[in-house]
């Protein structure tokens, strides 16, 4: 289907790109209207507020899953993973905090 999610999956290379083949369709219902989409490398998670977001498998999403996803302190991902050149530091930002990782720490979660 045409729409947010779909244009995420388009500019993040399609099934070409870091998230692979979708899994399943665009469900809906969660926290505040917001949907999603799983794919075979991690999922698009869109709501009104934040727009559609890319949400790679990793430790990032990973702890985002262990705080309650969307439904707990951290709320929906408001911009991609970002990492650095030598893919040893990765953020993302969520609208109640962000999470950090690094080689060397693994995941932590800051809340604002």
């Amino acid at each position: 289907p045409n729409g947010p999610v779909r244009s995420a999956w388009q500019a993040s290379g399609f099934e070409g790109g870091t998230l692979g083949y979708p899994t399943g369709p665009v469900t809906c219902g969660l926290k505040n209207g917001g949907c999603y989409q799983n794919f075979q490398n991690g999922a698009i998670i869109w709501s009104t507020a934040t727009g559609a977001q890319v949400s790679p498998n990793g430790p990032i999403r990973s702890a985002w899953q262990a705080s309650g996803f969307e439904g707990g302190p951290l709320g929906y991902p408001t911009g991609p993973v970002t990492c650095s050149a030598d893919g040893q530091s990765c953020t993302q930002f969520f609208q109640g905090g962000r999470i950090d990782w690094t080689a060397t720490a693994g995941a932590k979660i800051t809340r604002q």
